[in-house]
């Protein structure tokens, strides 16, 4: 609860008021379902290694490394000599990364383009793999280039794997039920979409379905990994979409006599800014609610040991 005090003049002669705003912030969280065993996430680490360019010889790359894996995430280094001439193309970073699988280790055909901006010369290139036409959840090719045409920064956290086939026991309406029944799941959860995905468990994968769900009466959306091997709840984050923000307005209103005791009064018809779009006016009591979208926040992030 925040209390903010706001001391405001009124146009008029015999009163002073002073107004007490409140503004309660409440969001309904019930219990969250607990996964049974991780939600795919690798830690990171700060370190410096030599790794072999396309010719085999040693580079020294420096910045953020897979704690698990070793991969580089975000690094630079190694890449001195590369210059762009003007701004790069989409093209131009793909071919620049075919060129480069020792480091990159996964070519074009491999991977899917998450994000592609160019602002003030700069360029920002982020890729996710893919294998057998399936994304493999968090991982990332990463190519930023400066305005100069240097590359800044770059990143190859991908599994090395041999070609795999992704494949299922259980049907996604199967994955459905194993999610809701086990992960105790509110019962007018909706189905929004299903994804065929792999799961990092190391240098290896699973492959799994990616379950979209959100509840209305609760306003809570919910994301969930189920093998689609086993039926195995391998994840499920929850994330609040809704926040109800209320109050009331209310003010000790007396004369200017001293001697007169003050009479908490409510005050309609004021106005309430709880953001930079959103501006409420009280009403006869005082009142004043509104839902909001909150930031979406993670309830479980496990991750398992290998």
């Amino acid at each position: 609860m925040n209390t903010t005090n706001i001391t405001s003049t009124k146009d008029h002669s015999f009163m002073v008021i002073l107004i007490i705003l409140t503004i309660a912030l409440s969001v309904c969280v019930a219990n969250a379902a607990q996964p049974k065993d991780f939600w795919p996430h690798s830690t990171e680490i700060r370190a410096s290694k030599t790794v072999l360019d396309q010719d085999s010889n040693e580079i020294l790359i420096d910045g953020i490394f897979n704690s698990m894996t070793g991969a580089p995430v975000r690094v630079h280094g190694g890449f001195e000599e590369v210059e762009f001439s003007g701004t790069p193309s989409t093209t131009d970073i793909l071919d620049f990364i075919d060129e480069n699988l020792s480091v990159f280790v996964i070519s074009r055909e491999q991977m899917k383009i998450a994000r592609f901006e160019q602002f003030f010369g700069k360029t920002v290139f982020i890729a996710e793999q893919l294998i057998d036409g399936k994304p493999v959840l968090n991982t990332q090719i990463n190519v930023r280039v400066g305005a100069s045409g240097k590359i800044v920064l770059w990143g190859a956290d991908v599994v090395e794997v041999d070609e795999m086939h992704w494949t299922a026991s259980i049907t996604p309406s199967t994955a459905v039920e194993l999610l809701s029944d086990n992960a105790e799941l509110f019962a007018d959860v909706t189905v929004l979409s299903i994804d065929n995905v792999w799961i990092r468990d190391g240098n290896s994968i699973i492959s799994a379905y990616r379950i979209d769900l959100f509840s209305v009466s609760q306003y809570d959306r919910f994301v969930g990994l189920v093998s689609s091997i086993d039926g195995e709840i391998l994840g499920l984050s929850r994330q609040i979409m809704n926040a109800t923000i209320s109050g009331t307005v209310t003010a000790p209103i007396f004369e200017r006599n001293p001697l007169t005791d003050a009479e908490t009064q409510p005050l309609s018809s004021q106005y309430v800014k709880i953001d930079e779009d959103a501006l409420l006016i009280t009403d006869s009591a005082g009142y004043f609610s509104m839902m909001t979208t909150t930031t979406w926040t993670m309830a479980h992030r496990i991750l398992r040991k290998y």
